[in-house]
């Protein structure tokens, strides 16, 4: 089951990587790919809010770059899409209601209605992703065993 593996360094760690492509494999890859996000916490939930940016510079062949940024580039397309759905439905089924909490189910209809691309994104994980938080950071890899060297170069956890 391609479930992610995850690394978890501190924040203010500047990763070390292995010398290949993230996504073949390949020795020396040559370039790299950035990915970057922004940082969550109990904020994000609470006041629907996204902490400071993060970014980070992952070894990948041009090739392999290309296609991992098109993947986050589709994955984000897929979010908003669904998100305008589940949206959407929210407001159909709750148009009439104009009780207390009408904004708390809209959005949690809206969740129920996203579950599916969460789900699937759960199991079809990507090659490299990053989550960051406000004192540390999950590079999440579907390689193990790339994972396994990146957590030894870093002194990190896999958790």
């Amino acid at each position: 089951m391609p479930l992610s593996i995850d690394v978890k360094l501190p924040r203010e760690v500047k990763a070390q990587w292995p010398d290949r492509c993230v996504r073949c494999e390949a020795e020396a890859p040559g370039g790299w790919v950035r990915l970057w996000t922004h940082s969550i916490g109990w904020w994000t939930v609470a006041l629907f809010a996204f902490g400071m940016p993060f970014s980070v510079r992952v070894p990948a062949c041009p090739s392999c770059a290309m296609r991992i940024r098109a993947v986050r580039w589709l994955t984000t397309l897929v979010y908003c899409v669904g998100a305008f759905a589940a949206v959407a439905i929210a407001f159909w089924v709750l148009g009439g209601y104009a009780g207390p909490g009408r904004r708390w189910l809209a959005m949690a209809l809206a969740l129920v209605c996203m579950a599916p691309i969460f789900i699937l994104r759960v199991f079809l994980a990507p090659v490299i992703d990053v989550t960051c938080y406000a004192k540390s950071v999950e590079y999440e890899f579907s390689d193990a065993e790339y994972a396994a060297e990146f957590a030894v170069l870093n002194g990190g956890e896999i958790v």
